[in-house]
């Protein structure tokens, strides 16, 4: 029997990690079972993939039990939420009591490995994802934590790049786009004012993105690791590589 996965946080559309999760689990001919928050035109495309879309909510216990029964394994992933380390709780709980659970993949963040018990300089968010690394740790499954930085085709990526490396970042895109693009850095201030504000974010998602754009001026971000090539047997894709096959995310 193929292995059957449970994928959460399916549906979204901050980054679509999950989405990507599921194709490629599905073209390698798993049984995949996606949670979505609420079942609208956004799980078309899942089902279209092959997976079974069911509608949950990763705080309610009783959903995450309908959700994860008869799964061998787990991806566990939400977006940014005030809700996030409940939902880790919820899904740890439900995991214990699972039979046959073989493993849960946690979506965590970067800035965790950084972070300890008293540090003060991370979001609430990156706060969310380091205690829930802990439940899990202490809930006694098998928890794989993953601590990527953002994600290529995530929005964000762009919506931060006026505080990375603008001339890193255009030179990228113009060699994968094949035309000229231009940068400018400009303060803190002055993007939390004019791009970040007039966004209208909840507080704790625009708290959490403020926080990002601070710690990659400070360089916390600034690290590389060659894990994706260990896990993978094969090296990460370049920024230019991945921007030149996907050309269409970035306006070419």
């Amino acid at each position: 029997m193929n292995t059957r996965y449970l994928v959460t946080g399916a549906g979204g559309t901050i980054g679509g990690v999950s989405n990507a999760v599921v194709d490629l689990l599905v073209r390698d001919g798993a049984q995949v079972r996606a949670l979505v928050h609420r079942d609208d035109h956004r799980a078309d495309p899942l089902r279209r993939l092959g997976a079974q879309v069911v509608a949950g909510d990763l705080t309610e216990p009783t959903d995450v039990v309908a959700a994860m029964h008869g799964v061998d394994r787990v991806f566990f992933n939400m977006g940014v939420s005030a809700s996030y380390l409940e939902a880790a709780a919820v899904v740890s709980a439900v995991g214990r009591e699972h039979d046959g659970l073989e493993t849960i993949v946690n979506m965590s963040q970067m800035t965790v490995s950084q972070m300890s018990l008293t540090s003060r300089d991370e979001s609430h968010q990156q706060r969310l994802h380091w205690l829930s690394e802990q439940v899990m740790d202490w809930s006694g499954l098998p928890v794989t934590h993953v601590r990527p930085t953002v994600f290529m085709d995530n929005p964000l990526f762009t919506f931060l790049s006026a505080l990375l490396d603008v001339d890193g970042l255009a030179r990228n895109l113009a060699g994968a786009l094949g035309h000229p693009v231009a940068g400018a850095d400009i303060p803190h201030t002055q993007w939390a004012e004019q791009i970040l504000e007039p966004a209208g974010l909840p507080p704790h998602v625009a708290h959490h993105i403020d926080t990002m754009a601070r710690l990659h001026r400070a360089h916390r971000y600034e690290r590389l690791t060659d894990d994706v090539e260990r896990v993978t047997g094969r090296p990460a894709v370049t920024m230019q590589q991945y921007v030149a096959e996907n050309a269409a995310k970035f306006g070419g």
